[in-house]
């Protein structure tokens, strides 16, 4: 192996746990590289302890790439080890393999440290892996600084007992990103008691949720208490107006809030209004971004007599009819000859309409709110 060692790349990967001969590894990272990039794949428990206390000697190592099956205590007390005594160290980023559950990405500093701090970025893992991890960060003297968390597909009560259990733990969440699917009512009023959550969650996604018209003011009520949501967004999901109406007005009251995108049936002029009372409510919206249907003569008027504000845009791609009279009036109609897939691009006093640059189709959507069956 020395023979290879002035050939070999900044960057070594190891494909399986056979591959893997720690001192072999240890002794050619040592002897290459300046600032090595290690990739290592699906590695035991044993022999990630094994190579972790070889690699923390490598004084220039720079990255590590792991991908994991799982992520135990013990894998746990190895990655922290090497956090602690590899001084070069700048990134860390792990895959646990086969599962899409969360995301999460924090800043470490190292007492000591005389370098960056470590980026640490976790792929995939769940709501006990989080836990184990930054509980046992926080308990070895590392300093977790701005941690971030995604979460999809984890259930609302495993997202309550992270935010619980890592506050316990001393480890502040400071920008919660949720994307909520699966809601029922039940979910929903368990959410609402968590006030732990609603002051760290910045990104709010909503879709495919089944939640009954008798949860409208309580989910409302969720938003509102959200006072660092600077993010909200509904997908695949189509609003009517009375639903539209009632969610402008709690997002009105969000002083944080920065972009919104949402989904609507059609933009009638009762939706318009909504849309242009949530711009004036919120100073600090920047962007608003709408998905609908039809796009209705009375809605369109109201927009463009409404004042606008000359730092807020407001884009709104749907359909319109280009008959002189009789005009289309029902989402079933939308993919009829007649109506053009087009965008609108509104900025202060300028109203631009163009032709919309992406799909072909309108979509059926499932409304976010009714009790009613989707249309097949």
């Amino acid at each position: 192996m020395n023979s290879l060692i002035p050939n070999l790349q900044k960057s070594l990967c190891v494909e399986t746990d056979d591959c893997l001969c720690p001192p072999a590894v240890s002794s050619v990272c040592s002897n290459v590289c300046i600032s090595p990039r290690v990739g290592v794949h699906r590695l035991s428990d044993e022999k990630m302890e094994t190579l972790f206390s070889a690699l923390s000697t490598v004084q220039t190592l720079a990255e590590v790439q792991l991908a994991l099956d799982s992520l135990t205590e013990r894998g746990a007390a190895s990655l922290i080890h090497l956090i602690q005594n590899c001084g070069q160290l700048q990134v860390l980023r792990i895959t646990v393999k086969g599962r899409d559950d969360s995301y999460m990405s924090a800043t470490l500093s190292t007492p000591g440290r005389l370098k960056e701090d470590v980026l640490l970025g976790c792929e995939d893992v769940n709501v006990s892996e989080i836990i184990l991890l930054c509980g046992g960060l926080r308990d070895s003297g590392v300093i977790i600084k701005d941690l971030e968390l995604e979460c999809h597909n984890v259930n609302v009560y495993e997202k309550i007992l992270l935010c619980g259990e890592l506050r316990e733990r001393g480890v502040i969440v400071k920008d919660l990103q949720w994307s909520l699917t699966g809601l029922t009512d039940t979910c929903l009023d368990d959410l609402c008691s968590a006030s732990s959550i609603q002051q760290t969650v910045t990104r709010l996604q909503l879709g495919h949720n089944e939640l009954t018209d008798a949860s409208i003011p309580v989910l409302n009520c969720f938003i509102q208490k959200c006072n660092n949501l600077h993010h909200f967004q509904v997908v695949v999901c189509r609003l009517p107006d009375e639903k539209l109406e009632d969610l402008c007005f709690a997002l009105s009251t969000l002083q944080a809030l920065s972009k919104a995108e949402l989904t609507l049936n059609n933009l009638t002029e009762r939706c318009a209004t909504s849309l242009m009372h949530l711009i004036q409510s919120c100073g600090r919206l920047q962007k608003l971004r709408v998905s609908c249907g039809l796009l209705l003569e009375p809605g369109i008027r109201v927009l463009r007599e409404s004042q606008r504000r000359p730092d807020c845009s407001l884009i709104i791609d749907g359909w319109r009819c280009n008959k002189p009279s009789d005009q289309c009036l029902d989402l079933e109609l939308c993919n009829q000859t007649c109506n053009s897939h087009v965008c609108l691009k509104i900025l202060g006093t300028s109203f631009i309409e163009e032709p919309y640059g992406g799909g072909k189709g309108c979509r059926k959507q499932r409304y976010l709110y009714t009790s009613e069956p989707a249309a097949e």
